[in-house]
């Protein structure tokens, strides 16, 4: 254990009168390791000639172990993953509760009893909204701000989390890449247009505006769906973040124990003449193992059936949301862990028997030297005789002792001899605890093992899952595709769309229940890109107005309108289907469920190819005529399309990447490329 170091800070001058003001105690170069605790006292003298002081309460601060540590990251993370969850529920009633107020008749029915109350003539215009509406109206913009403000703390959550994270040694880069997801989306949740809407709905509150409150209320209704879409990937991407937490930091747990346990049983077979478990020469009680528990039986024990209990709620907790391979493989740990407590358990049991067999030997052998006791006849020449063997041992030691250097060969065989002259001495020290504690390292290290494989099975299901998801929704998308370009023709061959409405809407159906299902499969994963979920909304968008033209062929030029819409709705999800297919590609060549691995790699390539066309372009100069020359104007030519390339793969890039970075340089990319065409 690390020595106790005491500091004074003077935080007043001791000729003033006064003392306004306060101090910080900074926590900087201090070395302060998990378990350390720091003591802070104040302490006040005054001025007079007796010097009298006070001191107030010890305040003390004590840094969290790694397990503690990752205890606390899997609480704040089931935390956050349940109020995402209530969150998303919260939004969806006050979403279905804005869309039901803007088609309430009190918009327009005119504020007609405090009219009367004052005497005056009734509004009856149509316009008019009344003052009950206008007061529900503005308490759902209340509720929306409230509830945003909830998201504001959420996100802030899960940003503690990942530095909670990261301090327990559980962050990896694909859990830190579901991380900055989920701030993402959060941030993105309270969208400008939603806060737009806002005020809009605010102001014709004000103004009593019947009309424009309904088309506040309807685009209001259609911000919160979209907040709603987010909180739930939020509150999916929490949920397996929890998860993932919780293998790792309980994995990490495992290894711990495992090494004390290892530790513990060298100890204890390495002991000689220390009682098991206690400490030896240059060691003091309560030492640790690295940031791992106390060096003791009987609290390892304890950990691991703590640990075996958090191991069987995870297995639970894994099964109720339907990962199965990461259920079975962490069950499979549990009976593990039981094996390893039970052996540390009789390593404790022995270590106590050892201990109270000394502790009696002790108390013979006290009573043996009180002065007054009545020799045996019988072994008083035994006595003699070891008397003197022991007095020669003595002064052997004494004259070894005396030595510089380590003892001879022939006194370790001395020392050896002695030990084995005492009953039981080596078989006392360790009490035949080291071989349950070996016994509980090796199924405590199984158990960490087992626990490693779950979380690389489970990931690996849910990267099989979103491909197996992308693959229903490209077949999908083709036959819908491909179903729509047939409608199209067909409405051209026969010069109308008659008796194809049934079709139409057939096709729609379709459309909405696969955008449906890559709405879900976007909720885990951003191997699934932005530009995808928005080519399908788009593609949905264009095939509802093609359904709805449809409906209107028979007007003058609906025939035309109805097939020029049907024409952008086969190209719109054509386009769907392309992007879809460029993220299965990726989903292919992943190493990881969350595409982060990859993404950086990306931007590698693309910073050397960047720097390379920079380098070029500061060549133009140097060619025939200069910039300005046809040589360089040529090149430059050239450099633009290389340019547009790293552009395009920017833009490709970046739907993986959550901070918005990657976006903002594929936009001064796109305009790099711009200005070298103009050139």
């Amino acid at each position: 254990a690390a020595k106790a170091r005491r500091e004074r800070i003077d935080v007043a001058d001791p000729a003033a009168p006064i003392f306004i003001g306060g101090t910080t105690v900074g926590l900087d170069n201090r070395d302060l390791q998990p378990g350390d605790k720091l003591h802070v006292v104040a302490i006040a003298i005054d001025d007079s000639p007796w010097r009298q002081s006070t001191i107030s309460a010890e305040v003390v601060l004590r840094v969290p172990s790694l397990t503690e540590q990752r205890s606390l990251a899997r609480s704040l993370a089931d935390s956050l993953a349940a109020r995402a969850a209530q969150m998303a529920q919260q939004e969806k009633r006050l979403q279905q509760n804005t869309a039901d107020a803007s088609r309430s008749r009190e918009l327009k029915e005119g504020n007609k009893n405090g009219s009367q109350s004052n005497g005056a003539k009734a509004q009856q215009g149509k316009d008019k909204m009344s003052f009950a509406a206008a007061e529900k109206a503005k308490q759902l913009a209340r509720d929306q701000q409230q509830l945003s403000s909830k998201v504001d703390s959420l996100r802030s959550g899960a940003k503690e989390l990942e530095e909670r994270l990261k301090n327990a040694g559980a962050l990896d880069t694909a859990l830190a890449a579901r991380m900055r997801d989920v701030q993402k989306m959060l941030r993105e949740a309270m969208s400008p247009e939603m806060q737009k809407q806002l005020q809009s709905l605010e102001k014709s509150t004000e103004r009593l505006s019947g009309t424009e409150a309904q088309q506040s209320m309807e685009q209001l209704a259609a911000q919160q769906q979209q907040m709603r879409q987010q909180l739930e990937k939020s509150a999916e991407m929490l949920k397996r973040a929890a998860l993932e937490g919780a293998m790792s930091t309980l994995r990490d747990d495992a290894k711990d124990l495992a090494k004390a346990e290892q530790q513990l049983a060298d100890k204890m077979d390495g002991q000689k003449g220390n009682r098991a478990g206690q400490p030896q020469a240059g060691e003091k009680s309560g030492d640790k193992s690295q940031n791992g528990p106390a060096m003791d039986p009987k609290t390892l024990a304890e950990r691991s059936r703590e640990l075996e209990k958090e191991i069987e709620k995870l297995a639970k907790r894994l099964e109720d949301a339907g990962a199965k391979p990461g259920a079975s493989k962490t069950k499979a740990a549990q009976p593990l862990v039981n094996q390893a407590a039970d052996a540390m358990q009789r390593a404790a049991e022995k270590a106590a028997d050892a201990a109270a067999k000394e502790s009696a030997g002790a108390k013979g052998d006290a009573a043996d030297a009180q002065p007054g006791a009545k020799p045996d006849p019988k072994m008083a020449a035994g006595a003699a005789t070891q008397s003197g063997k022991d007095g020669e041992q003595q002064k052997g030691a004494q004259q070894g002792g005396s030595k510089d250097g380590p003892p001879t060969q022939s006194e370790k065989g001395e020392s050896k001899d002695g030990q084995q002259g005492q009953p039981g001495g080596e078989q006392r020290s360790g009490g035949g605890g080291g071989s349950d504690a070996r016994k509980a390292s090796e199924a405590m290290d199984k158990a960490a093992k087992q626990l490693s494989s779950a979380r690389e099975a489970q990931v690996d299901a849910w990267k099989t899952e979103l491909s197996q998801q992308l693959d229903q929704s490209i077949n999908e998308t083709m036959q819908l595709a491909r179903q729509q370009q047939q409608l199209e023709q067909k409405a051209r061959q026969q010069g109308g769309t008659q008796g194809m409405q049934g079709e139409q809407g057939a096709l729609q159906q379709g459309v909405q229940q696969a955008a449906a299902r890559l709405e879900k499969a976007g909720r885990s994963s951003s191997l699934l890109s932005q530009r995808s979920q928005k080519a399908m909304a788009d593609a949905q968008r264009q095939v509802s107005n093609a359904t709805q033209q449809m409906g209107n062929s028979s007007q003058p030029g609906g025939a035309e309108a109805s097939q020029s819409a049907m024409k952008d709705a086969s190209e719109a999800l054509n386009q769907a289907l392309s992007s879809l297919v460029r993220d299965r590609e990726k989903v292919n060549n992943a190493q990881s469920a969350s595409g982060f691995t990859e993404m950086m790699e990306q931007l590698k390539q693309l910073a050397q190819q960047q720097g390379a066309l920079n380098g070029q372009m500061q060549g133009l100069n140097l060619m025939p005529g200069g910039a300005q020359g046809q040589a360089a104007r040529n090149q430059a030519r050239v450099l633009a399309r290389q340019q547009r390339e790293v552009a395009k793969t920017l833009t490709d890039v970046s739907d993986a990447d959550q901070t918005g970075r990657t976006d903002a340089l594929a936009k001064e990319a796109q305009t790099l490329a711009q200005q070298m065409e103009r050139s």
